[in-house]
């Protein structure tokens, strides 16, 4: 999972998403 890197590219609710 790249989480770290769209944590900072984008917003964290995708952040969220992506984790789920």
């Amino acid at each position: 999972m790249d989480s770290g890197k769209d944590c900072a590219a984008i917003p964290r609710v995708t952040w969220f998403v992506d984790q789920d």
